[in-house]
């Protein structure tokens, strides 16, 4: 009889102290602050102009500097990969909200990005940007 009595207060107790997905998005979004210098960039083996780039995350905005944009992102950790999306700041014609996945590993971060009409689905540049980025120190 007792067994029925503490079985949902511990389900319960473990569905309370469970993180939510947007407790997790704010911990990586977190994490992210600061500036990245990209130490690697490429797209199908090649290298990509944006290589020496650096990207700031500030709030739930990215900017780009050397390019000057600025987008506002959101992330998904739920997801596997873990998903990341770009909507630039200012809205030009023809812009579309740019599709990615990250990966964050202590002061390295991947980013890859894919056309404006697909998410990838791995870490490669076939066919998508792929970064490597550093966190400045």
């Amino acid at each position: 009889m007792t067994s029925r009595v503490w079985f949902p207060a511990l389900v319960f107790a473990v569905l309370l102290s469970a993180d939510t997905p947007a407790q997790n998005a704010a911990e990586d979004a977190k994490k992210l602050q600061g500036t990245w210098k990209a130490v690697s960039a490429t797209k199908d083996g090649e290298q990509s102009p944006d290589k020496d780039g650096e990207f700031v995350f500030s709030g739930d905005k990215l900017t780009i500097k050397g390019r000057q944009e600025t987008h506002i992102y959101k992330l998904d950790p739920s997801k596997k990969p873990k998903t990341i999306d770009f909507v630039p700041e200012k809205k030009k014609p023809n812009s579309a909200t740019g599709k990615g996945i990250y990966e964050l590993d202590g002061d390295t971060l991947k980013l890859c990005i894919g056309p404006p009409d697909r998410r990838p689905t791995e870490f490669s540049d076939k066919g998508q940007v792929l970064f490597v980025l550093k966190r400045n120190k």
